[in-house]
């Protein structure tokens, strides 16, 4: 079956498992361009959604808001109980609060018709943390808030104390204050679980002991034995039992290693089962999605199904108790609470936390990280010792010691010790605080090796989860990980896992179908997560999406994000419906995030009803987070983007940084390398903020309120009432301050309203830009032509001139020129200095001693992050000069070129006009040279120095006169291909009111965009690179600036295309050869599954036509490059990039190939490089007419099966007899390791009881190179992929049955049967019947006349009263009637049509034993001649000719010309008669007419006769030509003669028999 259809099926499971109508429902419709959400609409509102995703919201103000409380039915909607949320004593309901619901204060709930309480009231006793938590939260901030907390809807219920195996029925009221019923009760259904078998983990064995922090042999022995004990109580649990794992006296614990549940099991936790200390309890190979690299530890508790074609399913996880990780030690941040193994449980609490600690205090974690981890943690630190104990050099040595490894600890504690934070030991490194020494070890080692962290509770392709009322604390890693599962229900779990790093909470990874209520969580991580894998290659994977989400009523505490989608987006996040949530102490309250890498999307997202505190950022969506504990490395995909958001009725106190900040990480001016995109399509309504801005100092883009990258969306009553006194005292209490590369945003009703709104910008972006004129003028820049060295056909006029002390003093602008330095600057600025004797030496014009220069300040020119130094690129701070060049003319300057040095100028446009390097060898001659470039009028020039200071002696601008045109034709020199050719644009400006404008250009080449150049401030400008005869599309853009808050260099909103034009550059298309510098290479590296890294020549700077870099993996193209995606690239010597889409596991080929604008292309040296082997994440498939055989020989049972297929091989088989596993001495099974039973694909199981059915069960697991790693010691690698239904068989029992008979002749017989295991089925009867007539009997009397016999029909009955027969040979005896001779007693087969087969029957003790494989009608005789003519046949010797006969008996008769009809007639002669539906022989000849047909051994003559030979068949039609022919292969007793005398003999008398009744008639007449 395929995996889609599982999938089906389950969500089937499900829609039965619920009632009532789902609210919600509605179109998916999305914007234009953006991913396809179809099919994902559960909790989609159509009427709210089917606005946002319009094209046109946010270009204009809506008539009303979308949402609206206040109106609509008062009916609730969508009453159902949730996945698994029931057993033998409970039931779980939840619902949909009605549409209008400003009015509900709470819901009635009625059983079997009784009012059995409100939902409110059930929360208390159902929820406790949750509710408890709630109401000190409202309490705490009606006093110390002003603003109104939006209260939240309770919408959910736990009926208990239930009877099992019973159904009740349910009705749901809303009420009001008052208590007055609202609308129409809904209805459901819902019978309780039969009461389960019970497997108690102490009768298997399991000790409870104290919480182990740390281990010794003898605990490893007790943690061995534990986890056996639990696991023996798991593989014994019945379908639809429970494993109890009960509470401990005097605070004992479980202790246990990793633990493997399988399909309808329910594991109630009522004690605590403890994570055992020693990571090597724990395999490590859990990979998170396909081609993730990132390897981990497996959990404390795992359900997982690498089988496609058969999840797990329907596995419930609940009681009281607690998953305990042992991860990280007490404490708070990095202050350890005494020795950080003693509980600080209540020690720490924050505003709105509940005054009762005893009962509602927390625990609190040290804060790790990847170097802390070794002093902070426990089991994360144990398992990050073993991976680097474990690492090997080349020559198989160990790359770190164990002394090395137990100091790494020593080193973060010196560091606390020093001044109480870590300070000096960063993220990647160790140093020692006293000496300053490195401990050496390698970054990307202290990475992977804390990688390897456990989480608590992993799940993988599950269907049907309930995870209920546990307490999962202080994991190393994550404390739920739900992933590639569906319909799951997570209810009342407790999360304490602040502030342990990547502490995360319930965490449900492309997972559907998700219902996670009342839960309470306190992490260090996001509380609610969503994830959908990475990259490109798991997109590949057919992953599905993480989508149909409802989450309410549950309260979050701290962590990083509340509700938290990504980072991880590649497949998709969507149908997310989050409400009635209370959030206190969070980072970010609702967080969505990605990486530029790791695409995706996440889509119809609704916020509403929740109140919020004390959070640094209200709403996140960024397209920039970086992971910084991130081990994995995947292929890049495209950017995601965010859409199709709405959030309404949300009240928020207490912001630290944003309100909002929408953060795609664009920058099309400076960084045009950063991919386009936008987060579209957003909607706030009714959101109110209070005490904005506690950090003061604007932070994370500089405003409260940051949009950068934001288009389509509206902020409709989106207010604040007041800021922090500490923004007040900065003066940032102001709202909408930056906002940046945003159009058609729209601010609504009382988001005007907000304190110190900055009108201004908001007015502006509102109204946009509006373009009166879009003519775009273009025309080709002539070939520039170079004049001979002696040429005189121009005259140069220097019109400017600006000596050392004349640069130092241009402060302030002189004639253009204005010198910029830092005020703080330690060298204050720009100075003048005297040329001395030592300064003489070097290349070029030396200067002469005692000549006056200038020199820049210390600070260096920088990019506009203000920490990159400028190369190539248009500074923002530092030492640097600007020209303005009010007409065309040259800018000569001389300057000192220290060695190594690069001295630029780059115009207003961000094009490097000059690139001026001193190859010399660092410390050796200065180059003295003066640099000419070309200015236009209009532009802005940069000149500075890059990485030392400049060192200019003047600066000149000048013009030129033209020379005649004969002169200019003489001196010209012909320009080369190379040099490319350049089309002048030209445009009007635009008038924006007193906002300014800039305009940007994107180039095309039949229809594919080329080039964009952003940031032009006049109305003309020069696009260059351009080759001849090609066709080019320039569409203008104009910009309005906007905010640089955060030190961006120029930004823009409102981009509106201001027009387009198209033109050919002049000439015939370019077919010049590209020219490339020598010795060009291009190299791969950093090989994973299906990318590396690339690196190659530049050689844009060599040959201005060049547009970019194609590449090719393995013949195909797979990316292309354009210049303006690779930084600085007309100056840049190399380009490095990823390189996707190669085959894993092979050599792959790379070819680089540079081109130009008109096709023509240079490719560069092929390279190759082998990719890691293949990513396996599926279980080996058994096709699906694979079988497994079992034969016995000699007392043992020998299986041989279809041999299964991998992707990458087949690495063993498991062998399950009666659904016990066949496992090797010193090996172990599980879903994830490689043990196996056996290679091959036969096995011969030994000792069992062969009086038994036995079920035998093939499992097949892969092999590929990942799993197979080993890792020395630590040598317990799990990432193998294992079937779950595999293929199977039953061997049945031996089998031993006799039945006694009496025949015709008043014998008494006995027939026993014997059969080998597998061969009869159990449950089998034996059936024996004595056979007196009928064809058979005939046949036998006529070969055995004058011949004692007894003919006996041995039969084969199933349990349901089939027929059948035997799968293999069986052993008969039938013992001998008194008064038969022994010595000649034989034993025949008889066929269906009468023919005999000697079975060799063998005499013994009073008995004929013979073996057949066929049951039907035997016959044992005496051979011996009976003189009487004595036998014990019966048979009717009268004559019936030409009379009807009907409904007898006809043995032996002749019936001649008659009608017989439905008789039975047996080795008889039919003369010339109709024989209709008639059994004949052994035949039935049903509704037809059979003349003239031989049936069985009767002749049938006269009549119609088709000339039919049916023998020993079934024909239930007229017979009319075919032929039937089954040839007689039997014993036959006689000869020809005597058959033909017999024949003749019944013709005679059944002539003499039809006188005689002719005679009778006439006398009767």
């Amino acid at each position: 079956m395929r995996r889609s259809l599982k999938k089906m099926m389950a969500v089937g499971l499900t829609a039965a498992m619920t009632v009532g109508s789902i609210s919600f429902q509605g179109l998916s419709a999305n914007a234009a361009g953006l991913p396809t959400t179809d099919g994902h609409n559960k909790y989609v509102n159509s009427g709210v959604f089917n606005v946002i995703s319009d094209d046109s919201f946010g270009t204009k103000e809506l008539e009303n808001p979308l949402f609206d409380k206040t109106t609509g039915s008062s009916d609730i909607s969508n009453l159902q109980v949730p996945t698994l949320a029931y057993d033998d004593t409970s039931i779980a309901l939840v619902w949909d609060k009605p549409e209008k619901y400003d009015n509900v204060a709470d819901y009635n709930v009625y059983v079997n018709g009784t009012l059995d309480g409100t939902a409110r009231k059930n929360y208390e006793e159902n929820a406790k943390w949750a509710d408890t938590y709630m109401k000190s939260f409202y309490e705490y901030y009606e006093t110390n808030s002003d603003v109104d907390m939006v209260n939240v809807d309770i919408h959910s219920y736990r009926a208990t104390g239930l009877t099992p195996d019973t159904e009740y029925t349910f009705k749901v009221v809303a009420v009001d204050k008052d208590g007055k019923e609202l609308g129409t009760a809904k209805e459901i259904s819902q019978k309780t679980a039969v009461k389960p078998e019970e497997f108690n983990i102490l009768d298997y064995g399991a000790v409870a002991t104290e919480g182990y922090t740390s281990y010794n042999d003898e605990v490893n022995a007790l943690v061995e034995k534990n986890t056996k004990a639990i696991q023996a109580a798991i593989d014994a649990c019945t379908p639809g039992g429970k494993v109890v794992i009960p509470q401990a006296e005097d605070g004992k614990v479980f202790v246990s290693g990793a633990l493997w549940l399988k399909s309808d099991i329910t594991v109630e936790l009522d004690g605590t089962l403890w994570a055992s200390p020693n990571s090597d309890h724990f395999e490590i190979g859990f990979l998170m999605y396909p081609f993730y690299t990132d390897t981990r530890g497996w959990g404390l508790l795992n359900a997982t199904s690498a089988d496609e074609n058969a999840p797990l399913e329907n596995i419930r996880i609940t009681g009281n108790g607690t998953l305990y990780g042992n991860g990280w030690k007490y404490g708070a941040g990095d202050k350890m609470y005494e020795d950080g193994y003693t509980s600080n449980t209540g020690v720490n609490t924050q505003a709105g936390d509940p005054s009762d600690t005893e009962n509602y205090g927390l625990p609190r974690y040290m804060g790790g990280s990847n170097t802390k981890v070794y002093y902070y943690g426990i089991q994360a630190a144990d398992s990050a010792k073993k991976y680097l104990a474990n690492l090997t050099n080349e020559d198989g040595s160990r790359k770190y010691s164990d002394e090395l490894i137990d100091s790494l600890s020593g080193y973060i504690e010196k560091d606390l010790a020093d001044n109480g934070k870590v300070d000096k030991n960063g993220k990647d490194k160790f140093i020692d605080v006293e000496t300053g020494n490195n401990a050496g070890i390698e970054k990307a080692d202290i990475t992977n090796a804390y990688a390897t962290r456990s989480s608590l509770l992993i799940m993988r392709n599950v269907s049907n989860v309930y995870v209920g009322d546990i307490t999962v604390e202080n994991p190393a890693n994550h404390s739920v990980n739900i992933l590639d599962s569906r319909n799951i229900s997570t209810e009342n779990v407790k999360v304490f896992s602040y502030d342990g790093n990547n502490g995360d909470g319930l965490g449900f990874g492309c997972s559907q179908n998700v219902i996670c209520w009342n839960n309470f969580t306190d992490t260090g991580d996001d509380n609610l997560g969503f994830g959908a894998s990475v990259g490109e290659g798991a997109r590949d994977s057919d992953i599905q999406t993480n989508s149909e989400i409802w989450m309410f009523n549950n309260f979050l505490r701290e962590g990083h994000g509340g509700l938290a989608a990504g980072s991880h987006t590649g497949n998709g996040i969507q149908d997310v419906l989050f409400e009635d949530t209370v959030m206190n102490h969070i980072d970010m309250a609702f967080r969505f995030k990605s990486a530029p890498t790791n695409g995706g999307f996440i889509a119809n997202i609704t916020m509403r009803d929740c109140a919020v505190a004390d959070t640094q950022q209200a709403w996140v969506l960024t397209t920039s987070y970086s992971d910084p504990n991130s081990a994995s490395t995947t292929e890049f995909a495209e950017i995601g983007k965010f859409y199709n958001f709405a959030s309404y009725n949300v009240s928020v106190y207490g912001v630290q940084n944003n309100t909002v900040q929408v953060l795609a990480d664009v920058d099309p001016v400076s960084n045009p390398q950063k991919p386009w995109h936008t987060h579209s399509h957003l909607y706030f309504q009714d959101i109110t903020f209070g005490n904005v801005g506690t950090n003061g100092s604007f932070k994370n883009k500089n405003g409260w309120e940051s949009l950068i990258g934001c288009e389509n969306s509206v902020f409709y009553n989106f207010k604040t009432v007041s800021y922090a006194k500490k923004a007040v005292d900065k003066k940032t209490d102001k709202t909408w301050n930056n906002m940046q590369y945003c159009k058609d945003i729209v601010f609504q009703g009382t988001t005007w309203d907000s304190v110190n709104n900055c009108t201004d910008k908001m007015q502006n972006m509102m109204s946009g830009i509006t373009v009166k004129d879009s003519t775009v003028k273009a025309e080709t820049v002539p070939v520039v032509t170079v004049p001979d060295s002696g040429s005189t056909g121009e005259e140069t006029i220097v019109k400017a001139a600006w000596d050392a002390a004349a640069i130092a003093a241009a402060t302030t602008t002189t004639n253009g020129l204005t010198a910029h330095a830092d005020a703080n600057d330690a060298n204050g600025g720009w100075k003048t200095a005297t040329v001395a004797e030592a300064d003489t030496t070097g290349e070029g014009a030396v200067w002469q001693v005692g000549t006056e220069y200038v020199v820049s300040g210390k600070t260096k020119a920088m990019d506009s992050d203000g920490k990159t130094q400028s190369k190539g690129t248009i500074p923002v701070s530092g030492c640097f000069l600007t020209y303005e060049a009010a007409e065309d003319g040259v800018l000569s300057i001389d300057q000192k070129t220290l060695a190594t040095k690069r001295f630029y100028v780059v115009d207003s446009d961000g094009k490097v006009v000059v690139d001026y390097q001193n190859t010399n060898a660092k410390d050796t001659a200065a180059k003295y040279e003066t640099l000419t470039a070309q200015v236009q009028a209009g532009k802005t020039y940069y000149i500075y120095a890059n990485g030392a200071t400049a060192n200019i002696l003047k600066i000149t601008f000048a013009t030129k006169t033209a020379g005649t045109a004969a002169q200019t034709a003489v001196q010209a020199q012909t320009a080369k291909a190379s040099d490319g050719r350049q089309v002048k644009l030209s445009w009007n400006a635009v008038e924006n009111g007193a906002e300014e404008v800039f305009y940007g250009v994107d180039t095309y080449v039949n229809g594919e965009k080329v080039d964009i150049t952003d940031g032009i401030t006049g109305t003309e400008t020069i696009m260059d690179r351009l080759s001849s005869g090609v066709t080019y599309t320039f569409k203008v853009y104009v910009s309005e600036k906007g905010d640089n808050a955060n030190s961006m260099s120029v930004t823009g909103q409102n981009k509106t295309l201001l027009g387009e034009v198209t033109v050919t550059v002049d000439g015939e298309k370019d077919t010049a050869d590209i020219e490339a510098p020598e010795n060009v290479t291009s190299e791969l590296a950093s090989a994973v599954y299906t990318h590396a890294q690339g690196t190659w020549t530049a050689i844009s700077s060599s040959d201005a036509r060049i547009r970019g870099y194609k590449i090719y993996a393995n013949g195909k193209l797979v990316n292309t490059v354009y210049n303006y995606q690779i930084p600085k690239f007309a100056t840049a010597e190399t380009v490095s990039k990823q390189i996707g889409r190669l085959t894993p596991g092979t050599e792959n080929t790379v070819e680089i190939v540079a081109f130009t604008d008109a096709g023509v292309e240079y490719k560069y040296p092929q390279a190759q490089i082998t990719t890691l082997g293949s990513y396996d994440y599926k279980a080996p498939v058994f096709a699906e007419n694979a079988k497994v055989t079992a034969e016995v020989k000699d007392n043992d049972v020998v299986l041989t099966w279809t041999a299964a297929t991998d992707d990458t091989a087949v690495g063993g088989y498991r062998v399950y007899v009666d659904g016990t596993p066949v496992v090797p001495e010193g090996k172990d099974f599980n879903p994830v390791n490689g043990d196996y039973t056996t290679a091959e694909t036969t096995y011969t199981v030994t000792g069992l009881d062969l009086t038994k059915d036995h079920t035998f069960t093939i499992q097949a697991g892969d092999t590929w190179w990942k799993a197979a790693q080993t890792m020395g010691t630590y040598d317990k690698m799990a990432g193998f992929n294992w079937t779950v239904e595999g293929i199977n068989t039953t061997l049945s029992a031996r089998y031993e049955s006799d039945s006694a008979v009496t025949d015709a002749s008043g014998a008494n017989i006995v027939v026993a049967v014997k059969a080998d295991a597998g061969v009869i089925p159990s449950g089998s009867q034996l059936k024996v019947t004595a056979v007196g007539e009928g064809n058979a009997y005939d046949a036998v009397k006529k070969s055995f006349d004058n011949k004692k016999f007894s003919l006996l029909d041995i039969r084969l009955l199933d349990t349901e009263g089939n027929v059948i027969q035997p799968d293999g040979t069986v052993t008969v005896t039938i013992s001998v009637p008194n008064g038969y001779d022994f010595a000649k007693t034989k034993v025949f087969y008889v066929a269906e049509d009468g023919s005999m087969e000697d079975v060799n029957a063998v005499y013994a003790d009073g008995k004929m034993t013979f073996t057949v494989a066929h049951f039907s009608n035997y016959v044992i005789v005496d051979e011996t001649v009976v003189k009487d003519n004595d036998n014990s046949n019966t048979g009717d010797d009268n004559q019936n000719n030409g009379g009807q006969n009907n409904g007898n008996q006809n043995g032996g008769n002749q019936n001649n010309g008659g009608q017989n009809n439905g008789n039975q007639n047996g080795g008889n002669q039919n003369n010339g008669g109709q024989n209709n539906g008639n059994q004949n022989g052994d035949n039935q000849n049903n509704g037809g007419q059979n003349n003239g047909n031989q049936n069985g051994d009767n002749q049938n003559n006269g009549g119609q006769n088709n000339g039919n030979q049916n023998s020993n068949n079934q024909n239930n039609s007229q017979n009319g030509g075919a032929v039937s022919d089954n040839t007689d292969t039997g014993v036959k007793t006689g000869d020809s003669f005597a058959m033909w005398f017999y024949v003749i003999l019944m013709a005679a008398a059944a002539g003499f028999a039809g006188c005689l009744v002719m005679k009778k008639k006439k006398l009767e007449k």
